[in-house]
């Protein structure tokens, strides 16, 4: 059976052919945010652009958000995220929180959070360009106001179940460990986030990797960072590239009124070289960073792949930046290799906070002219000192939609804005070519990477756009100028192969080494007598093997620790061999006189080091025996020398005794006083009543007894204390009062069992006083003595008199005065002062009170007030009758009209003004009344009427101006007005009334209904004609107002249409409506089979109403096979349709031609599988 030889190469390709250069526009996108400062507070978005229409979802799938947009050419759209939805916390957590963005045509998606002056923005990657392999970068945690703000990064699974490994550069919380590699499971729609555990935690050149080969995104940032300055921070967050899309050649540009930032540099291999503008710097290792701020435009070169984050620095007044109006940021940078960009659409936030936004471009120094912003040519590039070929500028651009392209070979363009305290950045586009690998070889016969010498290698590369031309060397002598060359190697060793491939604006170099392998012959050795673990190991004549022991172990070194027979197989793909070894017997390989201990005193113990025969013993003390006793502390060590080397082991010996503590005798403390216990004894273990483990406790209140019991490996002793607590007194004989004439006052200072001593001398805990005086006391305990002292005046029962029932005029006032000595007062008004003032009618009452009783007094206060005097409006009277008016007052005032009458009431039965005036304590006060004339309505309508739909008849009631004073019109719909406009059939009738009486009439109004047929938009196909006949309705008809009269019509053109119906009394009927043709495809096969069985022997194309019409057919290298201006022309699968037969396969057919009705341009394109 042949065998194939599993291949190393340096390498790996993922990629070949013709590739497509991948960016950041795309249909199909996975994202997340990271945790930032502001947590659900925050504001999320997406900002969708695009250059064509397009149309989409934005869904988080794990949740319950979706949400469609559409957008226009050249436009923005903004989807909103709920907060709570895109919010992520925690760290080594995983969240149903991936955001997924799909589109029927390619978009641009940017990713927006902002919170109060805290900004950031990224660039979202689509899933084509996402990769299996990255390195996070990231900015280091930090601590402000005692909070932690942490480096992190996030995994979003892109649409498929991601296994991931992750080998961390700093410690993530809450367990993971630096460099210790760890792996998640992320299912579809889930992000994975790790935080930093510590401020000194850093996981920037976290290398992340793809373990069953699913792709997936990364974004990465900090929480809330500084930058270089402080005192400010901002989130930081950016998507990451794929480690294959990483470069050895970036710029850094400063950003534009700042011109401070900070560059870190990060290496995916060991031994990388950092160069700045051609000038060593420093070798970093995989995982590692390089960095530095810059106050210039720097080109930065490496010997192997590097990733390079550009960082806008914090703003600040302190002199560290020049300018308060930016804040941290972060942009990946792209590589100078992936200079690949022609166009591309790109957002400027548009967040209010951001007052400067700046677009930088980079392309080769020879496409200057042809690069443009928005269709506006740029000019006054600066060409790179560092490297003439490149140039670039720096251009201030208005928030919102923006498109750069050229026409020349490429660019690399970077979005930024600055406001105060905030900002943000991101690539305005970015290439990822994979540029790890270029070249991939397989067996000819089988398609695997195995090869072995005679094997036939069939190469392919990476292509990057349209090659002019390609040169191999094979590295063992042979060259090739073709696509994808096949080669023989007729000797096993190691190729290095080597592709040049030119294009129209570079020249790729790209290498790679292949080894073909002998088969392997491999030798174990003699049988043997090993020392226990040590290693059988075999010679083989080559490196490329796989190894299959005995016991299953794949390990090419095999650790003995039992002897017997052992076998071993080694393969390759180009053969395998075999070889057997005996183990007679192991020996032991150390010594052990135990593990470090100790002793009580007073017990001694042995240690036993005896080995195998032939062995030699040494010890400390110079003995050399196998045993050993110990009798004192110390430290010893014991040697054995034999076969399997000289084995040395040392112990060391503690000595001790049982625990002897003393807490100290019972006490009592004042409350806030502590008693620290200590019950420490060497190399013990402890436990308090309460459960602590500690040597010391320090006792607050309330105290009690307290134990601790202390053992070691000697013993154990228990030891006790009780600690009582006093408190400070808070000593109250309340405030000084009066003691009423008789009376018995008990003072109780409280004092909670502390010695008392009175003013007299007394000692009880109480005291009753009888008399006026000052008393006082004084209370000691443990805490201190405390004292009070209170005065008592004595006092009698109140005594008040007020005035007799008052009688006043409205605005007169009465003085009332209750006054007493010590005395409060509550009057019934609510007042509680020793007197009042009066000014209203009532009953008014009084309490004075004191300590030693209360009296009561009252009075009656009566008020005449002013008169308002009001005979009410002005009234009417109608052609006959009388009414009587009437005013009355209370407290009998006098009455006088101006008729002469003296009464309350008058009896009025003629128009006129009539005025009354009344008088009472106050004064007089007086009111007139006109009496008008009304006629009662009688109403009268048009008469009854016909008229058309659509027109209005003005209605009235039919009286004259005199007649409508005062009426008050109904109409039959609720309506009040005078007149009315009719504009539909019904009876109408009116009522009218005023204070006089009330009137109605009634009429009938008809309104013909407008003809109308209701046609409907329709569509006819190509050579029919619509027909219109109306005969059969008595009517009169206009076709388009004046092209066609009568009752029939016929349409043979779309358009729009219009007919006027005329009815017998002149009603006016109009009816549009649109006629279009139907569609009209064009239709062509997929395949045809010029085999002469008479069956699809030609390819061609069908479509009615054609005219201009021309058809190209071209192969896969473009060339035309085909063509024709005759629509019912085919082709037979030859050249030309002559003799030259056209190969099998797939060919691309362009047709263009014009429509006989609306004659614009049509072109289409298609695909045609010829098959013989």
């Amino acid at each position: 059976m042949r065998k194939f030889l599993i291949l190393f190469f340096f390498l790996t390709a993922s990629v070949v052919g013709n590739t497509q250069v991948l960016t950041n526009s795309g249909t199909d996108f996975w994202f997340a945010f990271p945790e930032t400062f502001d947590e659900n507070r925050a504001v999320y978005w997406l900002n969708i652009t695009s250059n064509t229409a397009a149309s989409g979802t934005v869904s988080i799938p794990g949740g319950t958000f979706s949400q469609s947009f559409s957008v226009t050419k050249g436009q923005i759209t903004r989807v909103m995220l709920n907060s709570n939805d895109a919010w992520i916390r925690g760290s080594d957590v995983q969240r149903t929180k991936a955001i997924h963005v799909t589109s029927n045509n390619d978009v641009v998606v940017f990713a927006v959070t902002y919170h109060t002056a805290r900004h950031e923005a990224a660039l979202v990657l689509p899933t084509p360009s996402l990769g299996t392999r990255y390195r996070v970068m990231s900015h280091k945690s930090e601590i402000k106001s005692g909070q932690l703000y942490e480096s992190e990064f996030t995994i979003v699974a892109a649409g498929d179940t991601a296994v991931v490994e992750i080998t961390p550069k700093g410690n993530i919380a809450p367990t993971r460990n630096v460099n210790t590699s760890y792996t998640v499971t992320i299912p579809p729609n889930s992000v994975y986030q790790a935080q930093a555990r510590n401020s000194w935690d850093d996981l920037t050149g976290t290398l992340l990797e793809s373990k069953n080969g699913e792709s997936f995104a990364v974004y990465s940032g900090n929480v809330w960072s500084t930058v270089v300055c402080s005192p400010n921070s901002d989130p930081l967050l950016e998507g990451m590239f794929p480690v294959n899309t990483w470069g050895k050649d970036y710029f850094a540009i400063p950003t534009p009124t700042i011109n401070k930032d900070y560059i870190r540099i990060m290496a995916d291999k060991d031994s990388t070289k950092i160069y700045k503008d051609g000038v060593f710097q420093q070798t970093i290792q995989a995982g590692q960073f390089w960095d530095e701020t810059i106050t210039a435009v720097h080109n930065y070169t490496s010997n192997n792949p590097i990733a390079v984050a550009h960082f806008l620095v914090t703003g600040s007044n302190n002199g560290c930046a020049p300018t308060t109006a930016t804040d941290p940021s972060m942009i990946m940078l792209n590589a100078t290799e992936q200079m690949f960009l022609d166009s591309i659409t790109f957002f400027a936030v548009d967040t209010s906070a951001i007052t400067k936004h700046f677009v930088h471009v980079i392309t080769k120094t020879a496409d200057t002219n042809v690069m443009y912003i928005d269709s506006v040519r740029l000019t006054k590039f600066n060409t790179f000192t560092q490297n003439t070929n490149y140039s670039y500028k720096s251009i201030t651009t208005s928030p919102g939609y923006h498109r750069l392209e050229t026409t020349g070979c490429r660019f690399i363009a970077y979005s930024m804005g600055i406001g105060n305290a905030v900002s943000y950045g991101y690539a305005t586009g970015v290439s990822l070519v994979n540029l790890e690998n270029a070249i991939t070889y397989s067996n000819f016969v089988d398609g695997s990477d195995t090869i072995c010498k005679g094997d036939t290698v069939k190469f392919k590369s990476i292509l990057r756009g349209s090659p002019l031309s390609f040169f191999w060397d094979m590295g063992d002598g042979f060259t090739d100028t073709v696509k994808n060359p096949i080669h023989s190697y007729s000797k096993t060793g190691e190729y290095y192969i080597k592709a040049i491939i030119t294009y129209e604006c570079l020249s790729d170099t790209l290498r790679d080494t292949l080894y073909v392998p002998p088969s392997p012959i491999i030798d174990l050795g003699p049988d043997t007598i090993l020392c226990n673990k040590d290693t059988l190991r075999f010679k083989a004549n080559t490196r490329y093997f796989e190894t299959l022991w005995s016991t299953g172990s794949k390990d090419s070194l095999m650790s003995i620790v039992n002897s017997g027979t052992y076998s071993v197989k080694v393969s390759n793909f180009c053969g395998a061999d075999y070889d057997t070894i005996v183990v007679d017997s192991l020996l032991p390989d150390t010594v052990f006189v135990g593990v470090d201990t100790i002793m009580c005193k007073g017990v001694p113990f042995e240690i036993d080091i005896t080995a195998i025969n032939n062995s030699t013993y040494l010890w400390n003390d110079s003995a050399t025996v196998p045993k050993k006793v110990i009798t004192q502390a110390g430290t010893y060590w014991g040697q054995v020398q034999n076969f399997c080397g000289i084995m040395r082991d040392t112990i060391v010996v503690l000595s001790d005794t049982i625990p002897d503590i003393d807490l100290g005798a019972d006490t009592t403390l004042c409350i806030g006083q502590t008693q620290f216990l200590n019950a420490y004894f060497s190399r013990s273990k402890y436990k308090w009543q309460d459960g602590n483990r500690s040597a010391f406790q320090r006792i607050s209140a309330p105290g009690g007894k307290i134990w601790v019991q202390v053992s070691n490996l000697c013993g154990a002793m228990v030891d006790s204390i009780t600690i009582n607590y006093d408190y400070p007194l808070n000593i109250d004989l309340g405030r000084d009062s009066i003691i009423c004439l008789g009376d018995e006052i008990f003072l109780d200072p409280i004092t909670n069992g502390a010695s008392c001593i009175w003013h007299n001398g007394s000692t009880d805990t109480t005291f009753s006083i009888f008399k006026r005086g000052q008393y006082w006391v004084e209370a000691s305990n443990v805490c201190g003595k405390y004292s009070d002292t209170v005065n008592f005046v004595d006092e009698q029962t109140p005594r008040i008199n007020l005035p007799e029932d008052q009688l006043k005029c409205d605005g007169d006032t009465v003085l009332l005065n209750a006054v007493y000595s010590r005395a409060s007062y509550q009057w019934n008004t609510g007042a509680t002062s020793s007197s009042i003032v009066v000014n209203s009618p009532g009953y008014y009452q009084v309490q004075t009170t004191n300590l030693c009783g209360f009296d009561r007094d009252s009075l009656i206060v009566i008020y005449d007030k002013p008169l308002i005097v009001d005979l009410g409006p002005d009234t009417l009277l109608c052609d006959q009758g009388s009414f009587v008016k009437s005013v009355f007052f209370p407290n009998n005032p006098t009455y006088l009209w101006n008729t002469g009458h003296n009464a309350p009431s008058i009896n009025i039965g003629r128009g006129g003004k009539f005025v009354v005036s009344v008088t009472n304590r106050c004064g007089t006060y007086s009111d007139a009344i006109q009496v008008g004339k009304y006629y009662t309505p009688r109403p009268k309508l048009r008469a009854d009427t016909l008229l058309c739909s659509g027109e209005i008849l003005p209605v009235s009631m039919g009286l004259t101006d005199l007649q409508m004073q005062g009426v008050f019109p109904t109409w039959e719909n609720g309506s009040h007005a005078r007149s009315r406009a009719i504009t539909k059939s019904g009876k109408y009738w009116v009522h009218a009334q005023n204070v006089c009486g009330e009137g109605s009439d009634s009429a009938e109004y008809n309104f013909n209904n407008l003809p109308y047929f209701g046609l409907n938009d329709t569509m006819f196909c190509y050579g029919e004609v619509l027909q219109y006949d109306f005969s059969e309705y008595q009517f009169r008809y206009y076709w388009d107002k004046e092209i066609a009269e009568g009752d029939y019509f016929e349409i043979d053109k779309p358009g729009d249409k219009l007919l006027w119906i005329i009815d017998s009394i002149g009603c006016l009927g109009i009816e549009r409506f649109s006629v279009v043709l139907c569609p009209n495809p064009l239709y062509a096969p997929n395949a045809f089979s010029p085999n002469s069985d008479g069956v699809n022997e030609a390819f061609r194309l069908f479509r009615m109403g054609t005219y201009d019409f021309n058809l190209t057919i071209v192969n896969e290298w473009n060339e035309t096979v085909f063509s024709a201006e005759d629509i019912t022309q085919g082709w037979n699968g030859k050249k030309n349709n002559i003799e030259i037969e056209c190969p099998i396969g797939a060919y691309i057919w362009r047709a263009t031609y014009k429509d006989v009705n609306d004659h614009q341009i049509r072109i289409e394109t298609g695909e045609v599988m010829l098959i013989r």
